[in-house]
């Protein structure tokens, strides 16, 4: 490993050569093919900022939105259930969360539910009444937004079936 370390000054600063072979092709080396070959010289290579990677813009956010973010574990929809299905004889359905910690007050943190993508319930509550919903499949999840309204958590999304009369 020394060796090697104590080369590398030496390749950094090697010489290039560059010729026309009697066929026309441009050949390069670190070794000149005859006595009278010159050495090319390359102007430096343009030097950019690299971007910031994912851990990088996280250590930029606001510490106390990651800080809230941390706390929670574990963040669940715990009913319906998956695929569950929901008859005539069920017109109200409860939408239950799992979350603990309790949501982080002190992070002005509060739950939004939402039924195929559009807000039911945001606040503390910790469950909800849905009501009234057509037949078909439904697609519930769960936010946690911070007092600026970004994103702090999500839970996966959870499907379920609601089966009415047809009218």
């Amino acid at each position: 490993m020394y060796c090697v370390l104590m080369l590398l000054p030496a390749l950094a600063s090697a010489e290039l050569y560059k010729w026309v072979d009697e066929k026309g092709k441009v050949h390069y080396s670190d070794v000149a093919p005859k006595k009278d070959t010159k050495p090319v010289y390359l102007p430096p290579l343009p030097v950019t900022k690299s971007q910031p990677n994912a851990q990088q813009i996280l250590k930029k956010k606001s510490a106390r939105a990651v800080a809230g973010a941390a706390a929670y574990k574990t963040f669940k929809i715990t009913s319906p259930t998956a695929d569950q299905l929901f008859g005539v004889d069920q017109p109200d359905i409860n939408v239950s969360i799992q979350l603990e910690p309790p949501l982080q007050r002190r992070f002005k943190h509060k739950l939004v539910i939402l039924l195929d993508g559009n807000p039911v319930s945001e606040g503390l509550a910790m469950s909800t009444t849905l009501t009234g919903l057509a037949r078909g499949t439904h697609t519930l999840t769960a936010l946690i937004k911070d007092e600026r309204g970004r994103t702090v958590a999500t839970v996966l999304p959870v499907s379920f079936h609601v089966k009415r009369p047809h009218r």
